[in-house]
């Protein structure tokens, strides 16, 4: 017979999690993941957001872990990273290019059709990202809402349900 075990509290999530750091093989439970994203946010509110940015680069490896206790794999994740990146080297192309267009152009009175034609365009590009970026956002977020699944999936065993044995 399947059994789940109780939720881990915020101690017992911090232990668990702090104890794998960095360790992406596995997974880990909702309650651990949610404790552990609530004190990075309380953290980086009363500390700086810089700490907290460091706090959450540690706790990909337990975002890892979630996904696989849901049977998902890992690379959820890296879709998120590589549409962030993405954005972040569009953007710095974007800039490069409206620099080069205003050294071109000069003081034209004809630049500023051409600059509210680009800037448009620009607009648009981001706000797709935006709303790409959002979905993928509100999707992994039901995918940490997600149960553990109660039997051995590829990734290991649920760290919630336990084989118990009928005596």
């Amino acid at each position: 017979m399947i059994k789940p075990t109780p939720s881990l509290g915020f101690a017992d999530a911090i232990s668990a999690s702090t104890s794998k750091i960095f360790q992406c093989k596995g997974c880990s439970r909702r309650s651990e993941f949610w404790w552990v994203q609530l004190a990075v946010l309380i953290v980086s509110l009363v500390l700086s957001p810089i700490v907290g940015f460091l706090l959450y680069l540690l706790t990909i490896p337990l975002t890892i872990r979630r996904l696989h206790d849901s049977g998902r794999s890992g690379w959820w994740w890296g879709i998120g990273a590589l549409l962030k990146v993405g954005v972040m080297v569009f953007l710095v192309y974007d800039i490069y290019e409206i620099y080069e267009i205003l050294m071109a152009t000069g003081s034209n009175d004809n630049r500023i059709g051409f600059e509210v034609q680009f800037m448009s365009k620009l607009i648009v590009k981001y706000w797709v990202y935006s709303i790409a970026i959002a979905i993928y956002q509100v999707t992994l977020l039901v995918f940490f809402c997600f149960d553990s699944e109660q039997i051995e999936n590829k990734y290991g065993a649920s760290p919630k349900y336990v084989e118990t044995d009928n005596a």
